[in-house]
């Protein structure tokens, strides 16, 4: 009997020290994060799902393999939702932390056949991000539209809708050379620069400065804002 006592708790031992050396691997949701340990999270823009990472605090997090996007080449991973600074895997992590994923547009998935093959070319929709929003502006039943310009074309309005209170996103119909956002009336389903008094649906009573895109970027700050009319 206490061969069999000893063997259990042997087991037991090896069953909790393999766990310990697990930590580092995929997290699975519901999971209790131990202490002493970082929870390391892939946002992926809609992107393929990557599981997060338990990583012990002061070690590294494991690349994991490139997510994929229908119409989109992966970029690599970054410390920013702007994708600007490239995350580097080598860095300890010593706090929870979010890495994001960089894409490209790929032209081709676009256009078919490089546009030569006849017929209407299908639009470039392109998905654009903007963060840092102030928090206030989805406290009072505000909508947000964006007014933007594709490269040599005047511009047009697309709606836009929150994914957090600090951030939303909308999708243009090819990639833009600027945009800005407008804050309007609550019921506004048209914008209208020329309503400028009163709470009547349309009335832009707020936006940002105008923000210039740069090809291939799709995710800006757009914590700038100002009011309108100008005074």
């Amino acid at each position: 009997m206490r061969k069999i006592r000893n063997t259990f708790a042997i087991l037991c031992s090896a069953s909790f020290l393999m766990s310990l050396g697990l930590m580092g691997c995929n997290q699975k949701k519901g999971d209790e994060i131990p202490k002493g340990y970082y929870e390391v999270i892939f946002d992926t823009h809609g992107g393929s799902e990557v599981e997060h990472q338990i990583i012990k605090s002061g070690e590294k997090a494991t690349k994991p393999a490139d997510p994929t996007y229908d119409g989109y080449t992966f970029n690599g991973w970054y410390e920013e939702v702007e994708a600007i600074t490239e995350f580097d895997f080598e860095t300890p992590i010593t706090s929870t932390t979010t890495i994001y994923a960089g894409w490209r547009l790929n032209r081709d998935s676009v256009y078919p056949g490089g546009g030569g093959g006849g017929g209407d070319e299908p639009s470039q929709s392109v998905k654009y991000t903007c963060t840092n929003l102030p928090d206030w502006i989805t406290n009072d039943g505000c909508v947000i539209f964006v007014w933007g310009w594709p490269q040599g074309e005047n511009g047009k309005w697309y709606s836009a809708s929150f994914t957090s209170t600090t951030s939303l996103e909308f999708t243009a119909d090819k990639e833009l050379q600027g945009f800005l956002l407008a804050r309007c009336v609550a019921g506004t389903t048209q914008p209208d620069w020329n309503i400028k008094s009163g709470d009547n649906p349309g009335r832009i009573y707020n936006q940002t400065n105008d923000i210039s895109c740069s090809s291939g970027t799709y995710s800006y700050q757009c914590s700038d804002w100002k009011g309108y009319p100008n005074s």
